[in-house]
């Protein structure tokens, strides 16, 4: 009685994800993208970083939903018109 030969298994391997050029600007800007970590910015400052031809905060979505899911990280926007901490209580 003979053992049927098996093929060896392909072993599965997990590719790293291909690096995102809208990661990579970000991380630039702010810093590793770890778990947890919260970045808040204005659309113009994001716009600055990352062009869209749709100057709205929904041109975005993606990016939000890939940061969220894939690192763990939120981005939040401010009102463009937000005053910075250096000039509350200047007129």
């Amino acid at each position: 009685m003979s053992i049927p030969h098996s093929e060896p298994k392909d072993e599965v391997v997990q590719e790293e994800p291909k690096a995102d050029p809208e990661i990579q600007k970000l991380q630039e800007s702010y810093g590793e993208m770890t778990p947890g970590k919260t970045i808040e910015f204005t659309l113009r400052e994001l716009l600055s970083i990352i062009p869209r031809q749709r100057k709205k905060r929904d041109a975005y979505k993606s990016l939000v939903r890939r940061l969220r899911e894939q690192y763990g990280v939120s981005l939040l926007f401010k009102p463009n018109n937000a005053l910075s901490h250096e000039n509350v209580g200047e007129k």
